[in-house]
């Protein structure tokens, strides 16, 4: 019976000509303008001898040295610097090349001796520099919980991490994001599930509480199939990307595609929840609320030249950032573009199934306690 409902389930989404088409035309067609908005950036412009400052005094510190070691010897597509480090002795040495942007950022300690960015714009060198304090900080932090009594960094850590299969560009990051953006999309067949299998919602509903199976039955068919549908979408999006776009993912296909896997579940189980508890809208409400979220979590990802906006959420509130799908699989894929260092991946891949789990508990909590008073 399972099966059934799951076959049958199938057919009426792929003739679903309207959901197929905001679910994967559309996002093709934009990244379709953003090919032809980036073209120039991507050939021309690949991103290497970043200029980057530290402030190193007098009474080096240790960490900040080995700090300034490592960030020297990242490499990037075939052994060329992916950092031009300058030293200056104080504050007051840099901040004529730093107003001047003859750094992209600089490095240095804060009055706790912690390592502490400072920047002022946000574009793709600036984010590379925010990455990899982030990574250096999470190699130190893994190193200690292993108890590790002499920490430093050798080449079997940070410093092997080349980044060098890749050219990181402007337009690779914006299509990370609308990748994200694809994937929360995928709201839309969880709200339509919610719609035909609830019988307050359509006579869809009606006919589906009335046969002789359990509830959860019928919604993991429809949660399967919507998954099954989406996904081998999504896939296409990203060869047409991939393939047409020239969009560079690193080749590290196998992490990329759990990334898009976890992503899609996370997506149709939250319109799931959102179908269910706004049960007493209709259907075109839910589904303009959905693309609000997803517009929303979009620009907090810095998918609309907002990259400031996604820099001051990650420095200030970074919870909001890891409740954020967009973001979450953006800065996942972009992990896997800067480094071959996956304990940041493995973080947010973790975020991705605990909201995922999150949500399918509440459906499934939700979905046992309907009762309807008369069919």
């Amino acid at each position: 019976m399972w099966f059934h409902l799951y076959k049958y389930r199938l057919r009426c989404l792929i003739k679903n000509k309207a959901l197929l088409f905001w679910t994967f035309i559309f996002p093709i067609l934009l990244g379709g303008m953003f090919m032809l908005s980036f073209k120039d950036i991507d050939k021309n412009s690949p991103i290497t001898d970043i200029p980057v400052g530290i402030v190193t005094p007098e009474n080096k510190n240790s960490e900040l040295t080995n700090f300034t070691k490592i960030l020297s010897q990242v490499e990037i597509n075939q052994n060329k610097k992916l950092f031009k480090v300058k030293n200056y002795p104080t504050h007051d040495k840099l901040q004529k090349d730093f107003i001047e942007n003859k750094v992209a950022g600089y490095y240095s300690l804060d009055t706790e001796d912690k390592l502490q960015l400072t920047i002022n714009e946000q574009d793709t060198p600036q984010l590379i520099l925010k990455d990899f304090l982030n990574q250096y900080e999470q190699s130190k932090e893994m190193m200690r919980e292993v108890k590790t009594t002499n920490f430093n960094f050798s080449n079997e850590t940070l410093v092997d991490t080349k980044i060098g299969k890749t050219k990181l560009s402007t337009g690779d990051f914006y299509f990370f994001t609308l990748i994200g953006m694809t994937i929360l999309y995928g709201f839309m067949f969880g709200v339509l599930n919610a719609n035909d299998q609830q019988a307050n919602q359509s006579m869809k509903g009606i006919r589906l509480t009335l046969i002789p199976n359990n509830k959860l039955i019928v919604s993991s068919a429809n949660l399967l199939s919507s998954f099954s549908v989406f996904y081998v979408g999504l896939l296409c999006v990203i060869a047409i990307f991939y393939f047409l776009y020239q969009v560079n993912f690193s080749g590290y296909w196998g992490p990329l595609l759990l990334i898009a896997a976890l992503g899609s579940l996370n997506s149709i189980t939250l319109g799931t929840l959102i179908g269910t508890i706004l049960y007493k809208w209709n259907y075109n409400q839910k589904l303009g609320l959905g693309i609000s979220i997803t517009m929303i979590m979009s620009l907090f990802a810095g998918m609309m030249g907002t990259e400031q906006i996604k820099y001051w959420i990650d420095l200030n509130l970074p919870i909001l950032g890891k409740i954020n799908l967009v973001n979450l699989v953006s800065d996942s894929m972009l992990q896997l573009f800067l480094s071959n260092n996956y304990h940041g991946l493995a973080r947010n891949l973790l975020w991705l199934s605990g909201l995922f789990l999150s949500c399918l508990a509440l459906n499934i909590m939700l979905e046992r306690r309907v009762q309807y008073d008369s069919l």
